[in-house]
């Protein structure tokens, strides 16, 4: 969806956290500045948050690496090969800025009209280690926007910062958020009665526009896809049990930390990257899940899809139960191990996602109208 044109147009820089190794961020940074590209000239600002940067490494501990590696060594090397494939996508397919850190941020304000941050939990001070760069404090008050930001849950867990949050917040030119929390909170405390909530951005392509743009295949092989990101109770054994019942191969791609993604009667995934991601839920039989972009994607697709929601994991929660509600697939969730799932009716679910995607883009434009 890029717009060659150069000339006399505005530059945008996106903010968020395009180099994290997370399939959802990654895929929402790429579909942001894909639809951005179509009236702007837009970089990602290539913003190396020390945070993140720190939590994109397989194993700090040298010692520890190495015993994971005589231990579990198809793991690491299949590890090892989805953060390549990371590396790849980032280099290839995102418009990379200038390299950035918090020492020389500032001077990327002269180079772009706007800068747009989000998707995703940029605004949580807990993953970014209390960067407020990602409230666009670098940048002059004309040129800061947001677009589906999120605070990772009620922003009142960071009251303690409150005064300095509200006060960035508020000078702001347009806030667009992710989710209600972040509405009600903005509207309490007055930093903006306008704000708006939108959908993530990998809503923003369609099922043919992912598929064209990240030369997808599309090849029915017959699995039940596995992506489980939060603690379950009972996704991975009905995926079993479901398999089974269809006479399907279960094909892993993560399991939540503790568990080994080489459970017996599986095929590994773990080497995905983010485009193998993608193919993995586009070729499934039907995908069972705790996370957000999964389940996200499988609506994208139309793919049929079971969730179950965390037993710890409040945050991740919400996010799961307000995209089904939006679409009306509540009854996907897995309960002490079943659903009662009836089948999916792909014709509404898609009138709705065209119907939110297509508020979300005019809402976007519109608030950038004024750069």
């Amino acid at each position: 969806m890029q717009n060659d044109r150069k000339d006399n147009i505005k530059k945008v820089g996106i903010l968020t956290f395009h180099r994290a190794i997370n399939y959802g961020a990654v895929l929402q940074a790429y579909a942001l500045s894909s639809v951005l590209q179509t009236k702007y000239d837009v970089d990602i600002i290539d913003y190396d948050c020390k945070q993140i940067s720190n939590n994109n490494h397989i194993e700090k501990s040298k010692i520890k690496k190495i015993i994971k590696y005589i231990i579990y060594p198809k793991m690491m090397l299949d590890k090892r090969k989805r953060i390549n494939k990371f590396n790849l996508f980032v280099q290839n397919l995102l418009p990379l800025s200038s390299r950035y850190d918090a020492t020389n941020i500032e001077l990327a304000n002269s180079k772009y009209d706007a800068f747009v941050v989000g998707s995703d939990q940029v605004w949580n001070l807990r993953v970014t280690g209390n960067d407020m760069n990602y409230f666009l404090q670098f940048a002059s008050d004309e040129k800061k926007y947001s677009y589906a930001a999120s605070f990772g849950g009620s922003p009142k867990v960071f009251d303690d910062r409150k005064e300095e949050i509200t006060e960035a917040l508020s000078s702001f030119q347009s806030l667009l958020v992710r989710e209600s929390d972040a509405i009600d909170y903005l509207k309490e405390e007055r930093v903006s009665p306008e704000a708006k909530l939108t959908c993530d951005p990998v809503f923003l392509l369609d099922r043919n526009a992912w598929i064209k743009e990240m030369s997808l295949k599309v090849n029915k092989r017959g699995y039940v896809f596995v992506y489980i990101v939060a603690p379950d109770n009972y996704a991975v054994t009905f995926a079993r049990n479901l398999a089974k019942e269809k006479n399907l191969d279960v094909v892993v791609n993560q399991l939540y930390k503790g568990k080994s993604a080489y459970i017996k009667e599986t095929v590994s995934g773990m080497d995905a990257g983010p485009v193998d991601f993608l193919q993995l839920i586009l070729n499934a039989e039907c995908v069972v899940t705790t996370s957000f972009h999964a389940m996200a994607f499988s609506l994208i697709f139309n793919i049929d899809f079971f969730y179950e929601l965390s037993s710890d994991s409040k945050n991740k929660n919400s996010r799961l139960m307000n995209l089904a509600d939006r679409f009306n697939v509540q009854d996907r969730e897995i309960v002490n191990g079943v659903s009662s799932a009836s089948t999916i009716e792909w014709n509404k679910v898609n009138q709705k996602i065209e119907e939110y995607a297509e508020m979300s883009r005019k809402t976007l434009f519109d608030s950038l109208k004024t750069i």
